[in-house]
């Protein structure tokens, strides 16, 4: 069983496509059932997880790819050989975005070698927002307000709400009461129930 995020946990803990896999066959994830995710790593591998039938399932690849509501379009585009480039990659998720009541808010290119994220807050215009990986986490925790995301830019980092915060559950300072007995009995049995 995994407690809290377990995204955000496999992107914590994990270096590659092959570690994610690995911990996510060893914590069930009940959202799987109405859910995917899709990771990737510097390798160019990727990997799709979900649920199906009430088992996990996972695909794993080389190659471009996606899921969901412009998952067609996505294909029938990338089968064309096409250089992989953000242009390309901008053009293609164009001809894939979601209209209507469940339009796609924004999309994001990444450049798994170089660490660079190619952000477009508003998916119909040029608007292009780039960031660098390891320059962001250099930073410490911080977020930005997407409509926001130009102006907040030139300012300094936004500090990360408490309520984004992660929940380990492996760190006992955060679970520190004045009956610590109870505090080591309460952890001791989560972590046997999550399978630690």
């Amino acid at each position: 069983m995994v407690w809290g995020n377990s995204g955000q946990q496999a992107l914590e803990n994990c270096a590659t496509v092959d570690e994610a896999i690995a911990f996510f066959r060893g914590h069930q994830d009940g959202g799987f059932y109405r859910a995917k995710i899709l990771l990737a790593d510097r390798t160019g591998a990727s990997v799709i997880i979900g649920g199906k039938d009430g088992k996990l399932q996972v695909e794993k690849a080389h190659q471009c790819r996606g899921f969901g509501a412009g998952e067609q379009a996505l294909d029938r585009l990338l089968t064309k050989s096409t250089e992989p480039t953000v242009g390309n990659g901008v053009k293609i998720l164009r001809a894939a975005l979601s209209k209507g009541q469940y339009a796609t808010k924004y999309f994001n290119i990444f450049d798994l070698k170089s660490g660079d994220i190619f952000l477009y807050p508003s998916p119909e215009l040029d608007d292009e927002v780039k960031f660098n990986l390891a320059a962001e986490l250099k930073k410490g925790g911080h977020y930005y307000d997407m409509p926001k995301i130009h102006e907040q830019l030139t300012q300094s980092p936004r500090p990360l709400l408490a309520i984004w915060s992660a929940l380990s559950w492996t760190d006992t300072n955060r679970f520190q009461t004045k009956k610590p007995k109870v505090t080591a009995h309460v952890l001791r049995h989560a972590s046997e129930c999550a399978g630690w």
